[in-house]
């Protein structure tokens, strides 16, 4: 699959393309490519390809997600900062205790307050 044209449709304004693009995504969780591009869609400039790219990278463990998925812990986007909270835990790499804790500080949401303790839970024993 051509990554550039996948990572348009991550991108895409149109929901049912970026959510085709997604699923290509997570139908081949094995394909180096794919997650190269899943990968590279953290950085993507709309925080639902963002966020839905946190999500994915999550539910597949892609460990060499997490120093894209740190930075998103300071998104503007609050779901995004959830979505990555979430990964991290699941990804269960000690390299995000850190950028975890120093958000747990943030206590103004709840919701992302209790998925960065939850993800805090999983990676400290």
């Amino acid at each position: 699959m051509n990554i550039k044209k996948l990572l348009e449709g991550l991108g895409s304004n149109n929901p049912h393309v970026s959510a085709a693009a997604m699923r290509t995504v997570l139908d081949n969780p094995n394909d180096a490519a794919m997650r190269t591009a899943l990968v590279k869609a953290l950085t993507h400039k709309n925080h639902l390809v963002r966020g839905s790219s946190a999500i994915a990278a999550g539910r597949l463990l892609i460990n060499e997600a997490v120093p894209h998925l740190i930075p998103l812990l300071k998104d503007d986007d609050l779901r995004t900062r959830c979505f990555a909270a979430a990964a991290l835990g699941k990804i269960g790499d000690r390299r995000a205790i850190a950028p975890l804790k120093k958000l747990a500080m943030d206590k103004e949401h709840e919701y992302q307050f209790k998925l960065v303790v939850g993800a805090l839970r999983k990676l400290t024993p």
